[in-house]
């Protein structure tokens, strides 16, 4: 019971912190967004410049937030050590996820573009066999079913393959 209640505790309170900072971050961010620029150029340039800052200093904080949940749901260990523990991962297996997040892009764009042609040409044949007429169905009348079932098929794949 109690090594369930410690690593529960830990748990929240890693989850916790993670929030906390980004809360922090995303405050001081508001606030400064919300006090807008003065008149002066000079006020406007400087403001852009924090602004662009506290941006960036947002993205990477929330980036190094998801590394450290995820190696702290694989590993078990605090907050702060899955942060170092998980950005050293990466760092040291930076190429190996680079070529297989090309590698999963291009096989997901291979499984849209393969999904939407087969549903396109299959609507093609559905559509002509249901008529008797074929002669009716040429050019423009056959257009704007043909465009439709493209782009549900593209669309519909693009949700569910990514």
């Amino acid at each position: 019971m109690t090594v369930a209640f410690t690593h529960l505790w830990i748990h929240i309170g890693s989850v916790a912190l993670g929030s906390l900072m980004m809360t922090i971050v995303k405050i001081i961010k508001d606030a400064f967004d919300s006090s807008g620029a003065k008149e002066n150029p000079c006020t406007k340039i400087i403001f852009a410049i924090i602004s662009a800052i506290l941006r960036l200093a947002e993205g990477v904080l929330e980036g190094l937030s998801n590394i450290g949940y995820a190696f702290m749901s694989v590993s078990g260990q605090p907050f702060i050590s899955s942060v170092k523990n998980g950005f050293l991962l990466n760092l040291k297996h930076a190429m190996t996820f680079f070529f297989v997040s090309i590698l999963a892009k291009f096989y997901s764009s291979m499984g849209v573009f393969f999904v939407t042609i087969a549903n396109t040409v299959v609507g093609y044949f559905i559509i002509t066999g249901v008529t008797k007429d074929n002669e009716s169905l040429v050019g423009a009348k056959m257009f704007l079913p043909m465009t439709l079932i493209f782009l549900l098929s593209w669309l519909t794949a693009r949700i569910f393959l990514g």
